[in-house]
């Protein structure tokens, strides 16, 4: 039994309907790398814009994360604006985990950008933040979580990229 015109008409409107789905998903993919890469745009520029680069630089020059502490806690009982423009760069990575997980940035993205130096980064910082937390329990929870988690992958992180690497050069 041969098909009848309205099966025919069906399965080809079927067929332009899987399609025109599939073509959807395409974009809204395309979308979300479009806005994957300007966000990862953004953060970068952030990261290289004035007062991130101050803090630091300041927070370098002060050298240890128990110098930091110090700092940080000297320009806090004097209600110092230092004290606001040094946390810029604990506010920066507070916000990138935040991002992170509410899933609005990829994670590996933030891995590709910064890797281990969010670790890093907090390091220095834990002591002041340590310090900080006994006003707020939760300030820079996201920072300290982002941290550790790359920290956590780290190792999985360097294995892909020798892998990618290695694809690279090989024959």
């Amino acid at each position: 039994m041969s098909p009848n015109w309205a099966q025919i008409v069906s399965a080809v409107a079927s067929g332009f309907t899987a399609l025109g789905i599939l073509l959807v998903l395409v974009q809204i993919r395309d979308v979300r790398r479009t806005r994957d890469a300007q966000i990862t745009i953004d953060i970068s520029r952030r990261w290289d814009e004035e007062p991130l680069v101050s803090a630091r630089l300041k927070v370098n020059k002060l050298g240890t994360d128990q110098a930091v502490c110090s700092e940080i806690l000297s320009l806090q009982r004097r209600r110092s604006r230092e004290y606001y423009e040094l946390l810029s760069e604990p506010n920066y990575f507070e916000d990138l985990g935040i991002l992170c997980e509410s899933g609005a940035l990829n994670r590996g993205m933030i891995r590709e950008s910064f890797g281990a130096l969010v670790a890093k980064r907090y390091d220095r910082w834990k002591l002041a933040v340590d310090e900080l937390r006994k006003a707020d329990a939760d300030n820079y929870k996201h920072f300290e979580d982002l941290a550790e988690e790359m920290r956590t992958n780290k190792e999985s992180w360097f294995r892909g990229l020798r892998r990618r690497l290695a694809a690279r050069i090989a024959p």
